[in-house]
């Protein structure tokens, strides 16, 4: 090694992210399409340790078990303490604790419901963020994820989390990036949820369409509670067994079909602000569909995709797709 000579040096010629030259200034080393991006720390090459992303609990397998519960306590206090009192009346002496069973599992099911909905806040914001803020930041993943998506022709744009006002923050990271030629988004996003485990980063490739239709393609598993929240005009399509290239042929093929069948052109997105907009916007719509829940059948429904997971999503797509 002493033998080693250095006979010359010059600066950078290209961007160390996005290893494009276009828009870098090799005076400044600053690339003004990647400023808002960190580089990841030196130790990508060090695999994620996969016990950290446990299962994450089953909601609403503990909510059926909790109204259980709840059912057969009601019932066996309203049938011990009234059963005198239901036979003078000549009523049948189930009756009363069966509705009694009834008006508590609403009562319980309308308060969850309140808190749901106070969970969520009436806005989100986006603000600028560092991989080093992020202790836990599944690293080795992000870099392989923007090596894929670089190499697809997507340029990252922003490094950002998000916050609310109100309602329960989850402490997240996200990279955005941009594809300038099909005007889709790309979000690697991991998310660190207390007292529960830490989720995997994942992928979503993000397109929107006129009169607010949305449709993403991930390689995300999909989730229960996302599931049963579900809108009519935000479309997607989980992928887990497909890497991110095929994702997003896949993805360029359902949008295409999808703007023909709606006749509705996709909407460029030019800027990170712009993509700012739009999720806003997406988020304002998820408290007031909350509010229109049915407890009972969001209950069951959310029971039912978690032992039998949906991994689409076209809500109105095929009602509208006809007229």
């Amino acid at each position: 090694m002493s033998n080693i000579q250095i006979k010359g040096s010059s600066p950078p010629r290209r961007c160390e992210i996005c290893h494009q030259a276009d828009l870098f200034d090799a005076n400044s080393n600053i690339c003004s399409r990647c400023r808002n991006i960190t580089l990841p720390p030196k130790n990508t090459s060090v695999k994620p340790d996969l016990q950290h992303y446990q299962e994450a609990p089953k909601v609403f397998t503990n909510l059926i078990s909790s109204l259980g519960v709840i059912s057969i306590i009601t019932f066996l206090l309203v049938y011990f303490l009234g059963s005198k009192f239901f036979l003078q009346l000549a009523i049948p002496i189930y009756a009363i604790p069966l509705v009694s069973v009834i008006i508590v599992n609403y009562l319980f099911l309308e308060y969850v419901k309140t808190k749901m909905i106070e969970g969520i806040a009436d806005n989100i914001h986006f603000i600028p963020a560092k991989i080093e803020n992020f202790s836990l930041l599944d690293a080795y993943t992000l870099d392989k994820y923007s090596q894929s998506l670089i190499s697809l022709g997507f340029q990252p744009i922003a490094d950002i989390t998000s916050y609310m006002e109100e309602g329960i923050n989850v402490p997240g990271f996200a990279r955005v990036f941009l594809h300038p030629t099909h005007q889709s988004i790309a979000e690697v996003s991991q998310l660190f949820p207390e007292n529960e485990p830490i989720k995997p980063m994942r992928m979503t490739f993000i397109s929107y369409f006129e009169n607010n239709w949305t449709y993403g393609s991930t390689d995300r598993e999909p989730d229960s509670v996302t599931y049963m929240i579900r809108r009519p005009k935000n479309l997607w399509t989980s992928h887990i067994n497909k890497n991110v290239s095929q994702i997003f042929e896949d993805h360029l093929q359902k949008i295409a079909t999808i703007s023909k069948n709606l006749n509705s052109s996709i909407v460029p997105i030019t800027s990170v602000e712009e993509y700012f907009f739009k999720e806003t916007n997406n988020f304002r719509e998820i408290r007031p569909n909350v509010k229109k829940l049915n407890m009972f059948i969001a209950l069951f429904d959310g029971l039912f995709a978690e032992y039998f997971p949906k991994y689409e999503w076209l809500g109105d797509y095929k009602k509208a797709s006809k007229k």
